[in-house]
């Protein structure tokens, strides 16, 4: 059994966020690479456009792609700050619980007193970032497993019991 500690700080609040938004693997960040291709590819046509034609209206074109590209990457920055704070806020009830992973369930404990059994059947998505595990039960409960606040056990024993479950539980991790 190896017991965490929940912390829900900041630093891996936001890493889960950027891992459920912009996708776990190559596949899923396709859509967000190919946006980012597009916005990169107007400009340069635009450039390109009146470097062949000296035509004003190519100019104007890449100044206004250059401005909405810049616009889009501080909107997306503003969102996941955003949604971080909120999150934090909703999940500092947690603070403080100790969560005990077991190979049969996941047992949160306040001070010496069970608060709640989660089985594992109850959870229905596991990500692995670099700083935490993340698990996120049917109800939307997100554990958030920091790697550092390991109170007893070993994160090898955890990645154990984590990784027994993986056929029965999609586990997604990123490097």
């Amino acid at each position: 059994m190896t017991d965490f500690e929940l912390r829900y700080s900041e630093k891996s609040v936001k890493e889960y966020i950027k891992i459920s938004f912009l996708g776990k693997n190559t596949l899923g960040m396709l859509p967000m690479i190919l946006c980012g291709a597009l916005l990169t590819a107007v400009p340069l046509i635009g450039l390109i456009g009146f470097i062949m034609t000296k035509n004003n209206v190519m100019l104007i074109l890449m100044i206004c792609t250059i401005v909405f590209d810049a616009a889009v990457i501080v909107a997306m920055n503003l969102m996941i700050n955003k949604y971080t704070k909120k999150l934090v806020q909703a999940l500092r009830r947690l603070d403080g619980l100790v969560c005990a992973l077991s190979e049969s369930d996941i047992i949160l404990v306040r001070g010496n007193a069970p608060q709640s059994v989660i089985g594992w059947k109850d959870i229905e998505e596991i990500n692995e970032g670099k700083t935490a595990f993340f698990l996120k039960t049917h109800e939307g409960l997100i554990l958030d497993l920091e790697k550092d606040a390991v109170l007893s056990g070993t994160l090898d024993e955890a990645k154990e019991v984590i990784g027994k479950k993986y056929g029965e539980i999609e586990w997604n991790r990123q490097k």
